[in-house]
This record gives C-alpha cells, sequence and structure tokens, in this order.
C-alpha cells in the first residue's frame, strides 16, 4: 500500500509540473540528450545500467529505481535523459510521454531485444573447455555482484556463437556438463533473437541428456514471454517495488504441474517460495 500511494504522488507530481510549471535545472556540464543521440547510445552498448542513473521527478526530487520501473511498465511515460561532459548519461527527468517519445521508446525495445550482430572470432576447437571456463565464471561472477556489463555479456556471447558456428554444439562426451551449461547461461542471458536462433542446440542437448530438461523449460519460457505470449512452466518471475516478486503471466496455470513434471520440475507451489510468491490455482489431474 505504501508503494502503491508513493507511486501515486510520483505520477500526480508529473502530470502537474509538467503541465503546469517549467523548472530549472542543474545542466552544469550536462547535455539533453536527443532521441537519435539516446539510440546511438543503446547501439553502441554505451547506454549505463539503470542503477547508475540518477532518476528525477519534475520537481528535482530523486525517484527510486523500484518506482521508475513500475511507471515504466504504466506505458504512458519517458525520460529526458543528460549526458556529462564524456557523454555518459548520468540523470533523467521523468515525464509525461508524447508521442515521439513513443516512438523512441518502441525503437530502443527493439533494439534491446534484437540485439547486435555477431561478428567473427576464430575459435580453436581444441581449447574449448577453458573459453567455456572463462565465460561461466564471467557470467555468474557479474551476477553475483549485480554489476551486469552489456558489453561484456555481448563478448560472452560472440564467443559462443562461434563456438557453435565453428565446433558445434559441445556433448557430455566432448566437455562436463559445467561447459555446456556456460552455453546455455549466455544464451539464456542475451537477447531473444539468439535465444529463438540457437534454441534448438538446447533442445537437442536436453532430449539427449547433456542438459538438464529443466533447463530447457526455463529458456523456453524466456522465449515466450520475450515474443509477448504466456510462459508454459512457470519458471520466470517479475521483480516488483521493495523486493515484491510475481509470478510471470502463465498459460493454463490449472496444468502447470503436469507440465513442469514432464521437464523435471517440482511442483510451482515449491519453486515460487524462493520469491514469497503464493500460488493456490488447484491443479487438474
Amino acid at each position: 500500500m505504501k508503494n502503491q500511494f508513493l507511486l501515486l504522488m510520483i505520477i500526480i507530481n508529473i502530470s502537474v509540473v509538467s503541465g503546469c510549471v517549467n523548472y530549472e535545472r542543474d545542466k552544469i556540464d550536462k547535455t539533453l540528450l536527443s532521441s537519435d543521440q539516446l539510440i546511438e547510445l543503446v547501439e553502441s552498448f554505451k547506454y549505463p545500467s539503470s542503477k547508475d542513473i540518477i532518476f528525477k521527478n519534475p520537481n528535482g526530487i530523486i525517484v527510486d529505481n523500484d518506482s521508475v520501473s513500475k511507471l515504466y511498465q504504466l506505458g504512458d511515460y519517458w525520460f529526458d535523459f543528460y549526458a556529462d561532459s564524456s557523454g555518459r548519461i548520468v540523470e533523467a527527468f521523468i515525464k509525461k510521454a508524447s508521442s515521439d517519445d513513443l516512438l523512441t521508446r518502441q525503437r530502443i525495445e527493439e533494439i534491446m531485444q534484437k540485439g547486435p550482430n555477431t561478428y567473427f572470432e576464430l575459435i580453436r576447437c581444441d581449447s574449448i573447455k577453458s573459453i567455456l571456463d572463462e565465460l561461466y565464471h564471467s557470467d555468474q561472477s557479474m551476477r553475483m555482484a549485480q554489476n551486469i556489463d552489456a558489453k561484456k555479456d555481448f563478448s560472452n556471447l560472440n564467443k559462443v556463437v562461434n563456438i557453435i558456428e565453428q565446433c558445434g554444439m559441445p556433448t557430455l562426451k566432448t566437455v562436463d556438463s559445467k561447459h555446456i551449461d556456460a552455453i546455455w547461461l549466455v544464451l539464456q542471458h542475451s537477447y531473444l533473437r539468439y535465444m529463438k536462433e540457437y534454441f534448438h542446440y538446447i533442445r537437442t542437448a536436453g532430449k539427449n541428456g547433456d542438459i538438464s530438461m529443466s533447463k530447457v523449460a526455463m529458456m523456453k519460457d524466456r522465449i515466450l514471454l520475450g515474443e509477448g505470449k504466456k510462459q508454459l512452466y512457470g519458471t520466470q518471475v517479475m521483480s516488483l517495488a521493495d523486493g515484491v516478486w510475481e509470478l510471470s503471466p502463465l498459460e493454463n496455470p490449472e496444468t502447470v504441474n503436469k507440465r513442469r513434471s514432464k521437464m523435471g520440475l517440482g511442483p510451482i507451489q515449491e519453486y515460487l517460495k524462493t520469491w514469497s510468491i503464493d500460488f493456490d490455482i488447484v491443479q487438474k489431474k
């Protein structure tokens, strides 16, 4: 209730201020970015994590990231982004989105979903174990530290794509399970375009026993959600405000445990306890 009240007050502030008053902002060594400049930053991986941007309402009051995320999900708001003298985005002011803002937002979301093109990188196929060891450590260390580097993620993805294209998809006859998990992790944390393109390798690895079918289910769910559809296995959750989590949209929830069982997953009720999410939909047998 407290979070909903704060969100409501932020929206009211934006609506009133943006319609009536033009506040003078501290623009020392800061430049308002045009839509083209913002898109260029996104395309070149120079768009920072939201954690590195100070978000403010039109009054200049700092707004926490959870509230910003909720506002973004409403779809009617956008931001004036300001960059410092080095061109790095450091500050953003929330505002009601204009028709041009919505077009910019749509373009950026398309870029983020599609991702950039990978490029040729020579891979020594007799060294893929050591390469995959490095990729596993890189992916997991970033996420354990909650400090995701988009450039590093893409570098990891580029290596995985080149490994598969040049050496084929590894199996447990040639590598260890950790190495195949590294490929899954990098793809799972990549763009929808690449998850879709290489999913059949993951699915085949699952059918052959080289990777758990639960990981196949997790990637399938992520692909479906990325396509704007409902997930099948209930493996994906989303963060709301103040550490509150919610199950992402789920297809036919009354039979989810039957589907989960086929993929080696336990009951969804137990799975969701990790995020303190209650699931009380009666399951059909």
